[in-house]
């Protein structure tokens, strides 16, 4: 068996100021998002004005033509036309809150209870709002409830036909951001991020979860039993592998011994199917029939946040 080596790297640890404390928690449900939509809206709005000028034909460094002039809502004639940015805001009328969790735990039925409210959320009373700096209007026309969601950022091209009604024609999504150049350094350490594995702690369920996600099947173990003579590896087994540098590229060998840390993102542990919270003890025994565990060169870390239970 030939003994990989691995790249030894310094390493510092400076996530410190990101994780989630006692307080963060208790914030949570005092937390207001207008100062999110604030920020949001000032950097993006040099995007979409950037896209309004192609696609409206606007020029020059005031953003105004003939026809198109960039106003807040505040500012705008009754029926002119006129090129504003904003934020949009769903209005859900059957949106789930405490008050109505109250109001089913006490038994009391409103006015407008409909029973098919549990099949659905949405309504013919549902609307979009769209609010800039200054000022909040209700909009209509050519936008659809299905196309936006609750903080989006974008510009709208049409006129305001009553004082609390913006009349849509066009959306203006805001430019894609600018790509940062690739990395060009072929050398040193690099930081793996992988999703997707479906732990349950099984190996059985593992296996299947894996072959599910990969082939699109239902009923996993019945196809493998009957198509498949091979040995199947779970998700997690193929990625031990993949870092010990056991498989058979030798590119990827390569991008494999210069691995230092590895962050393990959403979708790893199937909590939904075992459904308790996984331990310390109990993540060691899910590594513990691999490879991985016993490469004495690989500094393996679980970089977890908010497991919750479902």
């Amino acid at each position: 068996m030939v003994q990989c080596q691995r790249m030894d790297l310094s390493y510092t640890n400076r996530s410190k100021k990101y994780e989630l404390t006692a307080e963060d928690k208790q914030d949570a449900f005092e937390r207001q998002y207008y100062h999110v939509y604030a920020a949001r809206l000032e950097l993006l709005k040099p995007r979409i004005l950037e896209a309004g000028k192609k696609i409206l034909g606007m020029f020059s460094n005031t953003f105004q033509s003939e026809d198109v002039e960039y106003k807040q809502l505040e500012d705008l004639e009754m029926f002119e036309k006129a090129f504003v940015i904003g934020t949009i805001e769903k209005r859900i009328s059957k949106r789930p809150g405490v008050l109505k969790e109250i109001a089913e735990e006490e038994l009391i039925v409103p006015e407008d209870y409909d029973g098919d409210e549990m099949m659905s959320i949405v309504s013919n009373k549902d609307f979009l709002e769209f609010e800039d700096e200054k000022q909040i209007v209700k909009l209509q026309g050519n936008i659809s409830m299905d196309e936006v969601a609750t903080g989006c950022t974008v510009g709208l091209y049409g006129s305001q036909v009553k004082s609390d009604v913006f009349n849509v024609e066009q959306i203006i999504w805001p430019t894609p951001r600018p790509q940062r150049p690739w990395p060009s350094k072929k050398t040193g350490g690099v930081v793996a991020f992988i999703s997707g594995l479906e732990l349950t702690g099984d190996a059985a369920n593992d296996v299947s979860s894996s072959f599910a996600f990969l082939f699109g099947v239902a009923d996993t173990k019945k196809v493998m039993l009957k198509y498949f003579e091979a040995v199947v590896i779970s998700s997690f087994e193929l990625m031990s592998s993949w870092l010990n540098q056991e498989l058979f590229c030798v590119d990827s060998a390569s991008l494999a011994a210069r691995v230092e840390r590895m962050v393990v993102l959403g979708d790893s542990i199937a909590v939904g199917q075992v459904r308790f919270f996984f331990s310390s003890k109990q993540l060691s025994a899910m590594t513990s029939t691999t490879s991985l565990i016993y490469s004495s060169e690989w500094n393996f870390q679980f970089l977890m946040c908010n497991c919750w239970q479902i």
